[in-house]
Formats: C-alpha cells, structure tokens, sequence
C-alpha cells in the first residue's frame, strides 16, 4: 500500500502527458448529452462523486451519481442522448458491468473509466479512459482512486472549457505538488496515527468535494485500518451525530475553500466541552479561534479548485496506512476482501 502511495505522482505525470485525445472525445459527448449519470461502487463511485461536485463547480453541469447497485432504481429514466461515466479500477465489478449494459441497451453513451483497457467494461464502452496506474497488489485502492479523479478532472476541465469557461488551471502542476505533498504528509500522517491509532472510532466530514474525499477517507480507515469511520456532510453533522461525538472519536474536517468555514466553526462551538479531537485538513488559512478549538491542523497545498481532493485523499492514504500498523494489521489485506467484486 505505502509503495502505491509513492507511485502516485509518476501515474499522474503520465495521465497528463498522454491522455489528452481520449478525454476531448469524452468531454464532446458529455457536453451534448440531454443527461449524466455516474455509476461505481466503493471506491469508484467515491471517485464519481468527486466528479459529479467537479462538475457541478467548474462546468455549470448537472449530473446524477448513483451506486452501481441501485442502478436499477433509475434504469427506466435512462434513454437515448443520455451518458453514463462507467467506473471501476478493474473493469469487472458485476453491478457496475450490469449497470453499463443496461444503460447501451436503452441508448445511452458509456465513457468507462478502468485500469484495464482489456476489461469487459472497456469492450462495452462507446469511450474508454484508461488510468494507466499499472497492477496494484495492495486490496486497498490508492494509486487506482487517485487515478480515476485525475482522469476525471480532466474530463471535467474539457467540458468546462467547452461550456465557455477557464477549465481546471491547476491541473498541470498537480503530479508536482502531490509528489512534494506526500514527503510532506508522510510524517505527520504517521505522529497522527501514534496519537489515535486506540480508537475505534472516527469520523470524517466535508462538504462538496471535500465530503467526497470525507466518504472516501472513512472507507479507507475501515479497510486498511480496521476503524468504524462515518463520513458526514459538515453542515449535517450538526443535526444529529454531534451527540455521539466525543473524546474517543476522532473528528476529520476538510476545510478546502472559504465557504466551508462557517459549518465547520458552528460545529466546532457546538462541541466544546465535549473533548473531541477535531483535526482540520485545510488547503486554506484559517483563524486563531478555529485553530485553539482544533486537536491539529494538517495543512496541504493551496489549490483552489476541485484539484484539492487528490492531496486531501494521499493524506488520508497515508493516515489509514500508519494506523494499519500501528494496530498491528496488513492494510494489504484487509479480512474478508477481494481486489474485485464479481
């Protein structure tokens, strides 16, 4: 696992520098498309989800997210002129196969998103992203989500640029700015784990992409590192879970743009007495009163766009990692998994 961690800048250098004429070709269907939908599980459909807020932000574009399971809830709306963004790292997992060719079977587009262009997602697909992250060992998925929101931001910049608009500009320094991020993150994600790896609880809260990233953190830490983590929306956290948030609970906020710094600093008020240990992700400045009511703040790099959530996810790559072992567990293989549901 902390191998494919480190692999990933290279991987997305590589996306960059060669992925160009695939996503165009994406981008020009999705753009004419009357609707989008966005199916996967686990992982994958975390990795939607940042895509479906990406481009909702940055395109003006509305889409539909739905897990590959439930597919079948939304089937009869699906037609002619519609796209589905088809993910799975291995181009396997059954509900996400099914999910697809009832979808061409109506009519629909597919642009599947997979590590394997030889998978029978790719052969069912009208367009094919290939992430080019190579063969991951670990069941946990690092270098494969962090991939899939790379391919996807980048789909996300073409329809943006398409709509009218200036695309995603930090896009290109992202490798760079991972690669000196996680040499970063590293030994704090490791000083954070010693303070909490005990608890057997957690919860990890955002709003937009951050609560993406928020729902993709909580799957980590239940998989490599055996925790019961529940991803909330920050502004829900307050109507409701609050109550059971207290000492032994570790509390993760992503605090990526301004607008998410009033839930955040209500939440943070409502819970004072409580000894919750908040730890704020932040990629922006925040204030001394925020700052004194937080465990920690572990700060990361200043993008501005939805960019953020591929350093916000290495953190919590490396965080779930360290807690693995220090719990004494092998996030490699975590119980009870497999690299693909069938």
């Amino acid at each position: 696992m902390i191998k494919e961690i480190h692999e990933e800048p290279s991987i997305l250098k590589k996306l960059w520098e060669n992925l160009g004429g695939r996503v165009f070709q994406a981008a020009q269907r999705i753009y004419s498309s009357d609707k989008i939908y966005i199916v996967g599980s686990g992982s994958s459909y975390n990795a939607g989800l940042v895509f479906h807020y990406a481009l909702a932000h940055h395109a003006k574009r509305i889409s539909i997210p739905i897990t590959s399971g439930e597919y079948l809830y939304y089937s009869k709306t699906i037609s002619k002129g519609d796209v589905v963004i088809a993910i799975s790292q291995s181009g396997y997992t059954s509900d996400t196969l099914e999910a697809s060719r009832r979808a061409r079977d109506a009519g629909a587009s597919i642009v599947g998103v997979t590590n394997n262009p030889e998978s029978p997602l790719a052969r069912i697909s009208d367009y094919v992203i290939y992430i080019m992250a190579g063969k991951e060992e670990a069941v946990t998925a690092t270098k494969t989500f962090t991939a899939q929101i790379y391919a996807l931001l980048m789909i996300v910049s073409e329809v943006s640029k398409q709509e009218g608009g200036e695309g995603i500009e930090d896009l290109g320094v992202v490798p760079r700015t991972l690669l000196s991020s996680i040499s970063l993150l590293e030994p704090i994600s490791r000083r954070i784990a010693s303070d909490i790896y005990r608890y057997g609880s957690a919860f990890t809260l955002g709003e937009g992409v951050g609560y993406a990233i928020a729902r993709e953190a909580a799957l980590k830490l239940k998989e490599a590192a055996g925790v019961h983590a529940e991803a909330i929306q920050t502004s829900e956290a307050r109507h409701g879970p609050k109550t059971i948030m207290g000492k032994k609970t570790p509390i993760y906020c992503n605090v990526f743009f301004e607008e998410d710094l009033d839930h955040v600093a209500k939440l943070q008020k409502d819970l004072e007495g409580s000894g919750a240990p908040i730890y704020l992700v932040t990629s922006i400045d925040v204030d001394d009163n925020m700052r004194s009511r937080s465990f920690d703040v572990v700060s990361i790099p200043p993008l501005r766009s939805a960019s953020i959530s591929i350093i916000a996810a290495a953190f919590y790559q490396l965080l779930s990692y360290y807690i693995s072992i220090s719990r004494l567990l092998d996030p490699d293989m975590p119980r009870m998994l497999s690299k693909v549901v069938t």
